[in-house]
């Protein structure tokens, strides 16, 4: 088979954890600097890199023998396919009392608007300078974004991602 062995699974799942970890702690850097629109990016970006993860881990624990080029650019190369691989495992793991919730207030407001808000929407739409056809104008994040809020949130939805997939990883 041409493709990524499944003896390269778990290396594949490190590194996707790492690369998320790094992205998400130059994000809170930022944030605090009072950076915003580069924050919310690379926080979502950490959250797709939890999602490659996730969706590594699915694949190993199905044994699947290796994942052909046509499936990577399919399912891990699809921005939606990661996120909603976040979202079910949120929705799994931080929803329900755990030995990591039990006894602590989970934001559920926080993550059900950070999901809803941020990782099913155009991303491209927020995050870059695009046109706007309707307005017939340009459009940068920060007219389109409460940066400070929504930062804020992408945050919050991305060390809740890493917290469901450290519950993951340990089962």
């Amino acid at each position: 088979m041409v493709g990524i062995p499944q003896a390269y699974f778990e290396e594949g799942i490190e590194r996707a954890i790492s690369n998320g970890d790094k992205l998400v702690n130059a994000a809170k850097l930022l944030f605090d600097k009072g950076i915003y629109s580069p924050s919310v990016f690379l926080a979502y970006q950490s959250i797709e890199e939890y999602g490659k993860a996730m969706l590594l881990i699915d694949d190993m624990q199905k044994e699947t023998i290796g994942i052909s080029q046509y499936r990577w650019n399919k399912l891990y190369r699809s921005h939606k396919k990661k996120l909603a691989r976040v979202r079910k495992a949120i929705e799994e793991y931080l929803y329900k009392e755990t030995e990591y919730t039990e006894g602590k207030e989970i934001p559920v407001e926080e993550i059900v608007r950070a999901s809803t808000e941020w990782a099913f929407l155009d991303k491209t739409r927020n995050m870059y300078v695009n046109w706007d056809f309707e307005k017939n104008s340009w459009v940068s994040p920060q007219d389109v974004l409460d940066l400070k809020i929504d930062a804020s949130g992408v945050l919050i939805f991305a060390s809740n991602t890493k917290m469901a997939l450290k519950i993951i990883l340990e089962k």
